[in-house]
């Protein structure tokens, strides 16, 4: 079983938010970062940014978050989990040589 590391949504079909769907959108992004995973979304129309932009939702969820279409969010995801995977595999690597050094 695979780890959750990305959640897309599609937001090709949302013409509109409120401050209301703003707010809810932004649980969901806590949600997501509480799990461990990047929250992205796809699609999104400049009225529903707009709304995001105000809030302050946008920023929170990161402008490289954001992506044209649910395939380019996917491999955004895809290449930044393994840039974390790489990451942690060499501070492991490197951890254990300094330990190996100590004993």
């Amino acid at each position: 079983m695979s780890e959750l590391t990305g959640v897309v949504l599609d937001f090709e079909g949302v013409d509109f938010i409120d401050s209301q769907g703003s707010k809810k959108l932004d649980e969901i992004l806590e949600l997501a970062h509480q799990a461990g995973a990047t929250l992205r979304l796809a699609r999104l129309k400049p009225g529903v940014r707009d709304v995001l932009v105000r809030d302050g939702v946008f920023d929170r969820i990161g402008e490289d978050r954001i992506h044209g279409n649910v395939h380019q969010a996917v491999e955004f995801q895809r290449v930044a989990w393994r840039a974390v995977v790489r990451t942690s595999q060499k501070a492991s690597d490197d951890l254990t040589g300094v330990i190996g050094t100590l004993r």
